[in-house]
């Protein structure tokens, strides 16, 4: 550079005396501040907001703490180049930390059937520190007789996936291998992850009524219950039986739409109690039932309440319900008392 051409005596006569501070005030040190800040803040929320995004262990720190050490001038150079796109200098930083993590195909999930929802279906399940995965897989929807040779004969349903974290990546298995007496899997197209018992093990929480094999009519278990233990070793459990208390005809209650949550530690179960069919398509008649997280002395959860969401009159055009991930509990208005918002 001609000295005619510096900016300033900082970077002509007194290049040789301040050369020292351009650690400080170059901009190369301005990105790897910005690095460092942000970087720390994914720590920060990872480690003290565990309710929002799990438990991390301290190898996936570790691992984050490396990617932060490894900073040098060719990671500099690669956010100038993000930011001619950007044209956001602090954006192309964050560009720059997410294209670090989100293209690691160790932790590719490959799920045999339709994956269903598994937003609520995360957590450790095996004690280990390491967030996994349970993905829910709904029923084939393709064209009767193509369905790929995973499949069963027979069958239009997969079991569930489990996704086991190992540090380095998933290990993969089926929830449940049990089948029909055809050979043809039921469906596990609902799951959610809660720790149902206060025990502080998360429990993979799977609708099974009238699907399950063991889980028979005459039992009718709302819900399978399934652990993982420290050997990843599965054993299940069915929990919540359902009993026709508003003598209402016989009703085959689907899976798929009963949703499960947590509010004021109960567990709130919500199922189509019961369909009436009009020519505009079924009038559903959803009911609710509240479990204690404590149990009997038989070992059973107790149930503290049960009751139907009634339709007001003065709704119009409301003979279904979008059950399937539509169902939460909130005090809206502040009153003391929990109001039950679902889709209409």
């Amino acid at each position: 550079m001609n000295n005619l051409d510096t900016i300033s005596p900082l970077d002509n006569r007194y290049k040789d005396i301040v050369a020292s501070q351009a650690n400080n005030f170059s901009e190369y040190a301005l990105i790897k501040t910005r690095f460092d800040i942000e970087i720390e803040w994914v720590i920060f929320l990872l480690t003290n907001f565990n309710n929002k995004f799990g438990k991390i262990s301290k190898t996936s720190i570790n691992k984050i703490l490396d990617f932060k050490n490894s900073f040098d001038r060719n990671s500099a150079l690669t956010i100038k180049k993000i930011e001619k796109t950007t044209n956001h200098d602090v954006k192309a930083v964050e560009y720059f930390i997410r294209n670090k993590f989100i293209e690691d195909n160790n932790y590719l999930m490959i799920v045999e059937g339709e994956a269903a929802l598994w937003d609520d279906s995360i957590g450790d399940f095996n004690g280990d520190g390491l967030n996994d995965v349970y993905v829910p897989v709904g029923n084939y929807h393709g064209q009767d007789g193509q369905q790929p040779d995973y499949y069963p004969e027979n069958t239009n349903n997969m079991p569930g996936h489990l996704f086991l974290n190992n540090g380095n990546g998933f290990n993969s298995e089926y929830i449940d291998y049990a089948a029909n007496g055809d050979g043809s899997f039921p469906n596990y197209e609902r799951g959610f992850v809660l720790d149902i018992d206060n025990d502080g093990v998360s429990d993979i929480i799977v609708p099974s009524v009238n699907q399950h094999p063991e889980n028979t009519p005459a039992n009718n278990f709302l819900i399978t219950k399934y652990n993982v233990d420290s050997n990843n070793e599965i054993s299940y459990n069915f929990i919540y039986p359902w009993e026709n208390s508003f003598d209402i005809p016989f009703f085959y209650i689907t899976a798929h739409s009963v949703v499960v949550r947590e509010y004021n530690n109960k567990i709130y179960v919500m199922y189509p109690g019961y369909e009436e069919w009009s020519s505009n398509g079924p009038i559903g008649y959803p009911e609710v039932s509240v479990y204690s997280k404590d149990t009997d002395e038989n070992g059973n959860f107790v149930l503290l309440d049960k009751f139907r969401l009634e339709r007001g009159d003065q709704t119009v055009n409301h003979e279904g319900f979008i059950n399937r991930d539509t169902f939460y509990i909130r005090d809206i208005d502040n009153d003391g008392d929990e109001e039950f918002i679902i889709m209409m």
